[in-house]
């Protein structure tokens, strides 16, 4: 054999090795895979569980909140009315309180004319008193 023969010799052995070397690295690969899917089948099998009971929770509260709507709408309805009937409240009070201070005005000022009334009454009544004294006197 001469050195050309021997150098093809030992590239067909490394040639060899090396096919040997990918076949041990593509079976192992292979095993993973296995492994990995024999783990992966029952995960799988439970996100479509997780999926299909979600997708029927999601229906059900998408039903629930369309059956809420109408309520909601009228709470805010309500709440609207009872904000317009509350101003309207509040102006009448502040209506009857303008209304309550004026009709204090006049009856203070109907005291107050009342009272000197009664006063020029009282003094009235004094001076005519005196007058009676006097002419009694005169006439006595």
């Amino acid at each position: 054999m001469n050195i050309g023969q021997i150098a093809g010799l030992i590239a067909a052995i490394a040639f060899a090795v090396l096919v040997i070397a990918i076949v041990v690295v593509l079976i192992s690969i292979n095993q993973t895979i296995r492994i990995l899917k024999k783990h992966i089948e029952p995960i799988a099998s439970d996100a479509d569980q997780i999926t299909a009971t979600t997708k029927s929770l999601l229906n059900d509260l998408t039903s629930k909140v369309e059956r809420l709507d109408p309520v909601v709408q009228a709470t805010a309805d309500l709440g609207s009315t009872v904000s317009h009937f509350t101003d309207k409240i509040n102006k009448k009070k502040t209506e009857v309180v303008g209304k309550k201070a004026k009709a204090w005005k006049m009856v203070n000022n109907l005291t107050d004319s009342a009272l000197k009334s009664g006063a020029i009454f009282s003094a009235g009544e004094a001076v005519f008193n005196r007058f009676k004294k006097s002419r009694a006197k005169k006439k006595g």
